[in-house]
């Protein structure tokens, strides 16, 4: 088969897992992760530089301390609209981590490394990064390229994404409002939740402490688990007292 026409939008999807002992685990490998992809050489009869493309976005799956037996979360690392509009040019231009309704400005090269992943190779810097812990492991798992000389369709994709930023950040603000937590008082000792883990399971338990040291509560589960966690990080449904 033979591509006629190349997309606008090229999404790569990337194997970083493997299944060991048991379980499914991220693999050790470290990937170089290109911010401009060229496959001009490969499309000889299209025009000059119509199969270039540009980095516009990363999903990212990331591990941070205390959360490895829930599997992780997943995270988007997206450049500045400067960055996009420099089409893949490697420059030290600023990209953001979004991690629910956290954001973290990162350079290139850290956004580079960060999504390069590896056991080891990046731990500290992307545990400062989701800003959640001393360390964590992080690798990117979804690419999102797109066409360098499409320009009409790079300004649609940039303002339906600014669209669903803006209802997402709206919906977060509501949320947060509606779910408002106090980290910094023992209010919330005695409380019965549930807490959200991976594939959407949710388990419940009381609130039995609060640590001003660090902003941490610790929850008793009601199968006897005790785990201790910045609320704020967690996705949470309060059960009535």
């Amino acid at each position: 088969s033979t591509l006629e026409e190349l997309p606008g939008v090229w999404i790569l999807h990337l194997d970083r897992f493997t299944f060991e002992h048991g379980r499914v685990q991220p693999k050790p490998t470290k990937v170089d992760i290109p911010f401009g992809l060229d496959c001009n050489h490969l499309f000889p009869s299209l025009a000059n530089d119509a199969a270039s493309y540009h980095l516009t976005g990363a999903i990212l799956h990331v591990n941070t301390e205390g959360e490895l037996e829930e599997g992780g979360h997943y995270i988007t690392l997206i450049p500045s609209p400067k960055t996009a509009e420099q089409q893949g040019q490697q420059q030290a231009k600023l990209w953001y981590l979004l991690d629910d309704d956290q954001v973290t400005p990162v350079t290139m090269d850290e956004a580079r490394a960060l999504m390069a992943g590896g056991v080891g190779e990046n731990s500290e810097q992307s545990g400062r990064a989701v800003g959640q812990c001393e360390s964590a492991e992080m690798r990117a798992v979804v690419l999102v390229y797109e066409s360098c000389k499409n320009a009409a369709q790079q300004d649609a994709v940039l303002r339906k994404a600014k669209v669903e930023l803006a209802e997402y950040l709206a919906a977060q603000e509501e949320k947060a409002i509606d779910n408002s937590i106090s980290n910094t008082t023992t209010d919330l000792v005695g409380r019965r939740l549930r807490i959200k883990w991976s594939k959407d399971r949710y388990f419940a338990g009381v609130i039995t402490h609060y640590d001003d040291s660090n902003g941490k509560h610790t929850v008793l589960y009601d199968d006897g688990d005790v785990r201790t966690y910045t609320l704020s990080k967690k996705t949470i449904e309060w059960e009535e007292s």
